[in-house]
């Protein structure tokens, strides 16, 4: 997947006028966009894109010429890294805060969220729904590990109605002093998955956010043993089933990558629902466009339980 081929779209790139101070611009060509390519695959195809910092995002789905998925992601310019909110500003964007009866802020959630529509060939071929980044620039908890600055890149297999039923309760209603969810979404959230639905090492913290649902992290992470956090997986879970995929990436790791990064993702024995499904996910960087990919790849068919 990483041989480059040049796909001609209606996205303008015009790096070398965004003023990155992070990445040297290249020879960057307005209206190219790197993608792999290769004759056993579709054109990719693209969700529309949204503003994310000081420069743009959106997501795309590649299908082998059989129909079958091949890689769902995301693609952000690298302008996308300027012009976020800093550390001098709040926690969140205030659309997932839980507020006291004098509507000040108690528990500040979930960072700043850019909602990505998919193309519908992701949602024909996959149980993607849609997908959520969210930046963080403080981080979140757990202190001391995932406190720094960050993007969560959500990719949901419910749909955003969904999502956002999962609404931010005022503070007398919180479950508890640290569960910012209603006791009866709490419960939802907290409905356990089947042995052979979970992941391999995961295990559910009872972290829990209103928009998302609760976070499954998995118990071998390097972060978890003390080592500094640069990129790790978290499955997001919702009603007793997997809700959601997340690779989780820190503004320094994204800084200074070159080129790309490939991991393994733990894989359940069944899901939910029958289909295919993602079995490995790359960052990549390409230096000459100053643009990025978060890409979900080597899809496997994996049966209801």
């Amino acid at each position: 997947m990483w041989a480059l081929g040049l796909v001609l779209g209606s996205w303008v790139l015009s790096v070398s006028a965004s003023g990155n101070k992070h990445r040297a611009p290249g020879n960057a060509h307005s209206g190219e966009v790197p993608f792999a390519h290769a004759s056993k695959l579709k054109p990719p195809e693209f969700g529309p894109s949204v503003s994310l910092g000081g420069g743009k995002v959106r997501s795309y789905m590649v299908l082998k010429k059989n129909r079958r998925p091949q890689e769902i992601g995301i693609l952000f310019t690298g302008s996308s890294l300027m012009q976020l909110p800093g550390g001098d500003m709040p926690m969140s964007d205030g659309r997932w805060d839980v507020l006291d009866e004098y509507g000040s802020v108690v528990w500040p959630c979930c960072g700043y969220e850019h909602v990505l529509e998919l193309p519908a060939s992701a949602k024909r071929t996959t149980h993607f729904k849609h997908l959520v980044v969210n930046w963080n620039n403080h981080g979140h908890p757990p202190p001391a590990i995932y406190d720094k600055p960050h993007f969560d890149f959500h990719f949901y297999t419910i749909s955003n109605a969904v999502r956002t039923s999962i609404t931010a309760p005022m503070a007398d209603e919180m479950c508890g002093p640290t569960l910012p969810l209603s006791c009866d979404d709490l419960d939802t959230a907290l409905k356990p998955l089947t042995p052979a639905q979970t992941p391999p090492d995961f295990f559910s913290l009872g972290a829990v956010e209103p928009g998302m649902g609760n976070h499954m992290l998995d118990g071998t992470a390097p972060e978890l043993a003390g080592e500094p956090f640069t990129q790790t997986w978290i499955f997001g879970t919702w009603d007793g089933a997997i809700s959601f995929f997340e690779p989780m990436i820190t503004m320094d790791y994204l800084q200074q990558l070159s080129g790309e990064q490939c991991y393994d993702i733990k894989m359940p024995m069944y899901f939910s629902a029958a289909g295919f499904y993602p079995t490995g996910y790359c960052v990549r960087y390409f230096e000459l466009y100053d643009t990025y990919q978060v890409a979900l790849n080597r899809f496997q068919w994996f049966h209801r339980e």
